[in-house]
Protein backbone atom coordinates (compact mmCIF):
# COMPACT_ATOMS: atom_id res chain seq x y z
CA UNK A 1 0.00 0.00 0.00
CA UNK A 2 3.30 2.09 -0.16
CA UNK A 3 1.35 4.55 -3.04
CA UNK A 4 3.62 6.54 -4.64
CA UNK A 5 1.92 9.61 -7.02
CA UNK A 6 4.17 11.09 -10.07
CA UNK A 7 3.56 14.48 -11.26
CA UNK A 8 5.35 16.05 -14.04
CA UNK A 9 5.07 19.05 -16.37
CA UNK A 10 6.48 21.02 -19.46
CA UNK A 11 5.62 24.42 -20.74
CA UNK A 12 6.90 26.67 -23.20
CA UNK A 13 5.82 30.05 -23.71
CA UNK A 14 5.26 31.45 -27.15
CA UNK A 15 4.66 34.76 -28.36
CA UNK A 16 3.52 35.18 -32.20
CA UNK A 17 4.81 32.47 -34.64
CA UNK A 18 8.56 32.88 -33.25
CA UNK A 19 10.55 29.83 -32.07
CA UNK A 20 10.53 29.73 -28.62
CA UNK A 21 13.89 29.62 -26.73
CA UNK A 22 12.25 28.90 -22.52
CA UNK A 23 11.06 26.06 -21.36
CA UNK A 24 9.66 25.87 -17.59
CA UNK A 25 9.13 22.39 -16.30
CA UNK A 26 8.21 21.08 -12.67
CA UNK A 27 7.33 17.81 -11.29
CA UNK A 28 6.68 16.00 -7.74
CA UNK A 29 6.51 12.59 -7.11
CA UNK A 30 6.97 10.07 -3.49
CA UNK A 31 10.21 8.01 -3.66
CA UNK A 32 10.24 5.01 -1.20
CA UNK A 33 13.26 2.75 -0.54
CA UNK A 34 13.29 -0.94 0.27
CA UNK A 35 14.11 -2.40 3.68
CA UNK A 36 17.28 -4.03 2.10
CA UNK A 37 17.06 -8.35 2.47
CA UNK A 38 20.26 -7.93 4.47
CA UNK A 39 18.77 -6.32 6.90
CA UNK A 40 16.33 -9.10 7.14
CA UNK A 41 18.85 -12.07 7.00
CA UNK A 42 20.77 -10.04 9.59
CA UNK A 43 17.75 -10.65 12.47
CA UNK A 44 17.39 -14.01 11.24
CA UNK A 45 20.77 -14.82 11.62
CA UNK A 46 21.36 -12.97 15.31
CA UNK A 47 18.05 -13.55 17.03
CA UNK A 48 19.53 -14.87 19.63
CA UNK A 49 19.54 -18.53 19.21
CA UNK A 50 20.36 -19.37 15.50
CA UNK A 51 23.62 -17.76 15.81
CA UNK A 52 24.80 -15.84 18.71
CA UNK A 53 27.71 -12.86 18.64
CA UNK A 54 29.24 -11.98 22.03
CA UNK A 55 30.58 -8.52 22.96
CA UNK A 56 34.39 -10.09 24.51
CA UNK A 57 36.19 -6.97 26.69
CA UNK A 58 38.88 -9.54 28.11
CA UNK A 59 42.60 -8.87 27.53
CA UNK A 60 43.95 -11.82 27.50
CA UNK A 61 41.20 -13.27 25.22
CA UNK A 62 42.06 -10.65 23.02
CA UNK A 63 45.45 -11.22 22.94
CA UNK A 64 44.64 -14.63 22.00
CA UNK A 65 43.96 -13.59 18.07
CA UNK A 66 44.47 -15.15 15.86
CA UNK A 67 43.69 -18.23 17.50
CA UNK A 68 40.05 -18.80 18.17
CA UNK A 69 38.99 -19.03 21.88
CA UNK A 70 37.12 -22.26 23.10
CA UNK A 71 33.73 -22.26 23.85
CA UNK A 72 34.07 -22.75 27.99
CA UNK A 73 36.71 -19.25 27.28
CA UNK A 74 33.64 -17.56 25.79
CA UNK A 75 31.20 -18.47 28.06
CA UNK A 76 31.67 -15.70 30.84
CA UNK A 77 30.45 -13.12 27.81
CA UNK A 78 27.11 -15.22 26.48
CA UNK A 79 25.04 -12.55 28.58
CA UNK A 80 26.70 -9.39 26.66
CA UNK A 81 24.81 -11.78 23.28
CA UNK A 82 23.94 -9.12 21.11
CA UNK A 83 20.36 -9.89 19.23
CA UNK A 84 19.29 -7.68 15.77
CA UNK A 85 15.81 -7.21 15.38
CA UNK A 86 13.45 -5.14 13.28
CA UNK A 87 11.04 -2.73 15.48
CA UNK A 88 7.39 -3.86 14.82
CA UNK A 89 6.25 0.07 13.41
CA UNK A 90 9.17 0.21 11.02
CA UNK A 91 8.09 1.42 7.83
CA UNK A 92 9.14 1.68 4.21
CA UNK A 93 11.17 5.09 4.46
CA UNK A 94 10.11 7.62 1.35
CA UNK A 95 11.29 10.91 0.41
CA UNK A 96 8.77 14.04 -1.16
CA UNK A 97 10.36 15.39 -4.03
CA UNK A 98 9.36 18.68 -5.86
CA UNK A 99 11.53 20.59 -8.18
CA UNK A 100 11.20 23.31 -10.85
CA UNK A 101 13.18 24.48 -13.42
CA UNK A 102 13.59 27.39 -16.25
CA UNK A 103 15.71 26.50 -19.45
CA UNK A 104 16.63 29.21 -22.12
CA UNK A 105 18.52 29.13 -25.27
CA UNK A 106 21.06 31.89 -24.74
CA UNK A 107 23.39 33.63 -27.45
CA UNK A 108 26.18 31.90 -29.13
CA UNK A 109 24.85 28.60 -28.57
CA UNK A 110 24.66 28.46 -25.22
CA UNK A 111 21.93 26.85 -23.59
CA UNK A 112 21.44 27.65 -19.53
CA UNK A 113 19.14 26.09 -17.20
CA UNK A 114 17.74 27.24 -13.42
CA UNK A 115 16.29 24.71 -11.17
CA UNK A 116 14.88 24.51 -7.39
CA UNK A 117 14.49 20.69 -5.53
CA UNK A 118 13.09 20.33 -2.59
CA UNK A 119 13.51 17.10 -1.05
CA UNK A 120 11.46 15.78 2.40
CA UNK A 121 12.35 12.27 4.05
CA UNK A 122 10.13 10.68 6.63
CA UNK A 123 10.96 7.17 8.10
CA UNK A 124 14.08 7.48 7.49
CA UNK A 125 16.08 4.18 8.74
CA UNK A 126 18.85 4.10 11.85
CA UNK A 127 19.79 1.33 14.31
CA UNK A 128 19.54 1.97 18.13
CA UNK A 129 20.22 -0.44 20.78
CA UNK A 130 17.27 -0.12 22.60
CA UNK A 131 18.83 -2.38 25.73
CA UNK A 132 21.55 -0.13 26.69
CA UNK A 133 21.97 0.01 30.34
CA UNK A 134 19.91 2.67 32.18
CA UNK A 135 21.68 5.35 34.06
CA UNK A 136 22.15 5.27 37.58
CA UNK A 137 21.28 7.61 40.37
CA UNK A 138 24.38 9.05 40.67
CA UNK A 139 24.31 9.16 36.81
CA UNK A 140 26.36 6.74 36.15
CA UNK A 141 26.10 4.60 32.73
CA UNK A 142 27.22 1.34 33.80
CA UNK A 143 24.28 0.60 36.17
CA UNK A 144 23.35 -3.50 35.60
CA UNK A 145 19.83 -2.40 35.51
CA UNK A 146 18.09 -2.58 31.51
CA UNK A 147 15.08 -2.36 30.08
CA UNK A 148 14.94 -5.69 28.81
CA UNK A 149 16.15 -7.10 32.04
CA UNK A 150 18.03 -10.81 31.07
CA UNK A 151 19.42 -9.84 27.73
CA UNK A 152 22.12 -8.06 26.54
CA UNK A 153 22.23 -5.50 23.76
CA UNK A 154 19.28 -5.60 21.80
CA UNK A 155 20.15 -3.56 18.37
CA UNK A 156 16.93 -2.79 16.10
CA UNK A 157 16.16 -1.27 12.89
CA UNK A 158 13.78 1.16 13.51
CA UNK A 159 12.23 4.33 10.82
CA UNK A 160 11.57 7.27 12.69
CA UNK A 161 14.36 9.15 10.86
CA UNK A 162 13.87 12.95 8.98
CA UNK A 163 15.39 14.54 6.29
CA UNK A 164 15.27 17.74 4.56
CA UNK A 165 17.21 19.28 1.79
CA UNK A 166 17.34 22.47 -0.49
CA UNK A 167 19.19 22.57 -3.54
CA UNK A 168 19.79 25.36 -6.27
CA UNK A 169 21.38 24.50 -9.63
CA UNK A 170 22.60 26.26 -12.37
CA UNK A 171 23.75 24.53 -15.52
CA UNK A 172 25.00 26.06 -18.93
CA UNK A 173 26.22 23.64 -22.03
CA UNK A 174 27.36 24.52 -25.72
CA UNK A 175 27.73 21.95 -28.35
CA UNK A 176 30.21 24.21 -30.03
CA UNK A 177 29.88 21.54 -33.15
CA UNK A 178 30.47 17.63 -33.87
CA UNK A 179 33.59 17.48 -32.33
CA UNK A 180 32.96 19.07 -28.74
CA UNK A 181 30.86 19.29 -26.49
CA UNK A 182 31.35 21.56 -22.98
CA UNK A 183 29.05 22.02 -19.48
CA UNK A 184 29.78 23.17 -16.51
CA UNK A 185 26.69 23.63 -13.25
CA UNK A 186 27.27 24.88 -9.97
CA UNK A 187 25.05 23.32 -7.09
CA UNK A 188 23.93 25.21 -3.53
CA UNK A 189 22.57 22.63 -1.25
CA UNK A 190 21.70 22.41 2.08
CA UNK A 191 20.59 18.79 4.32
CA UNK A 192 19.83 18.16 7.40
CA UNK A 193 17.88 15.70 9.48
CA UNK A 194 18.84 13.26 12.31
CA UNK A 195 20.01 10.13 10.72
CA UNK A 196 22.21 8.86 7.53
CA UNK A 197 20.62 5.51 6.74
CA UNK A 198 20.31 2.60 8.18
CA UNK A 199 24.31 2.30 9.90
CA UNK A 200 23.46 5.27 11.64
CA UNK A 201 23.77 4.72 15.57
CA UNK A 202 22.68 7.79 17.67
CA UNK A 203 25.22 9.30 20.21
CA UNK A 204 22.64 8.24 23.27
CA UNK A 205 20.08 5.57 22.55
CA UNK A 206 17.64 6.81 25.12
CA UNK A 207 17.56 10.40 23.90
CA UNK A 208 17.28 11.02 19.98
CA UNK A 209 16.48 15.04 20.49
CA UNK A 210 19.98 15.90 19.91
CA UNK A 211 20.21 14.00 16.77
CA UNK A 212 18.84 16.74 14.41
CA UNK A 213 21.41 18.66 12.50
CA UNK A 214 23.62 18.54 9.45
CA UNK A 215 23.77 15.27 7.61
CA UNK A 216 26.24 13.45 5.35
CA UNK A 217 24.81 14.88 2.37
CA UNK A 218 25.50 18.62 3.49
CA UNK A 219 28.27 19.56 1.11
CA UNK A 220 26.75 23.25 0.65
CA UNK A 221 29.04 23.97 -2.76
CA UNK A 222 29.99 21.95 -6.06
CA UNK A 223 31.36 22.63 -9.15
CA UNK A 224 31.35 20.62 -12.18
CA UNK A 225 33.61 21.68 -15.52
CA UNK A 226 33.76 18.99 -18.15
CA UNK A 227 33.05 18.45 -21.41
CA UNK A 228 33.14 16.01 -24.40
CA UNK A 229 35.91 15.82 -27.17
CA UNK A 230 34.93 13.02 -29.85
CA UNK A 231 38.08 11.75 -31.39
CA UNK A 232 38.25 9.21 -35.08
CA UNK A 233 37.60 5.78 -34.65
CA UNK A 234 34.30 6.19 -32.08
CA UNK A 235 36.77 7.45 -29.44
CA UNK A 236 35.71 10.00 -27.40
CA UNK A 237 37.57 11.81 -24.40
CA UNK A 238 35.21 13.12 -21.78
CA UNK A 239 37.72 15.71 -18.99
CA UNK A 240 35.67 16.40 -16.05
CA UNK A 241 36.62 18.76 -13.20
CA UNK A 242 34.73 18.84 -9.39
CA UNK A 243 35.43 21.37 -7.15
CA UNK A 244 33.43 21.11 -3.58
CA UNK A 245 33.80 22.47 0.14
CA UNK A 246 34.09 20.16 2.97
CA UNK A 247 31.42 17.37 4.46
CA UNK A 248 30.35 17.63 7.60
CA UNK A 249 31.91 15.30 10.11
CA UNK A 250 31.09 14.14 13.51
CA UNK A 251 32.95 14.95 16.39
CA UNK A 252 33.59 11.97 19.47
CA UNK A 253 35.36 11.17 22.35
CA UNK A 254 36.14 7.55 21.30
CA UNK A 255 34.89 6.35 25.25
CA UNK A 256 31.73 3.92 25.46
CA UNK A 257 30.49 5.95 28.73
CA UNK A 258 26.98 4.88 28.61
CA UNK A 259 28.01 0.99 28.18
CA UNK A 260 25.97 0.12 24.82
CA UNK A 261 29.38 -0.57 23.33
CA UNK A 262 29.15 1.79 20.55
CA UNK A 263 31.51 4.50 20.39
CA UNK A 264 29.65 7.47 19.47
CA UNK A 265 28.96 9.82 22.40
CA UNK A 266 29.87 13.12 21.71
CA UNK A 267 31.71 15.74 23.80
CA UNK A 268 30.54 19.00 25.23
CA UNK A 269 31.91 22.24 25.30
CA UNK A 270 33.88 22.83 28.57
CA UNK A 271 33.48 25.78 30.71
CA UNK A 272 36.74 26.60 31.00
CA UNK A 273 40.06 25.20 29.42
CA UNK A 274 41.96 24.39 33.04
CA UNK A 275 39.96 21.70 33.74
CA UNK A 276 41.96 17.73 33.69
CA UNK A 277 38.86 16.29 31.85
CA UNK A 278 39.19 19.09 29.20
CA UNK A 279 40.53 19.04 25.44
CA UNK A 280 41.39 22.34 23.85
CA UNK A 281 41.52 21.56 19.74
CA UNK A 282 42.02 23.99 17.11
CA UNK A 283 37.82 23.63 17.36
CA UNK A 284 36.91 24.79 20.78
CA UNK A 285 37.27 23.26 24.34
CA UNK A 286 35.37 19.84 24.67
CA UNK A 287 34.87 17.97 28.13
CA UNK A 288 33.58 14.47 28.05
Amino acid sequence: MNLSPRLAFAWSPQSGASQTKTVIRGGFGVFYERFAEGLTLQTNRFDGSNQQQFIVTDPPILGSFPNVPSTEALEPFVIAGTVWQTAESLRSPYTIQSAISVERQLPFNFTGALAYINSTGSHYLRTRNINAPIPGSDGSAHSESRPLPGLGNVFEYESNGKFRQHMLTITASNRLNKHYTLFASYLLGRSEGDTDGVGTFPANGLDLSAEYGRSAYDIRHRGFLGGVINLPRAVSLNPLVIISSGAPFNITTGIDSNGDTLFTERPAFASGQNGTAEKVTQLGAFSA
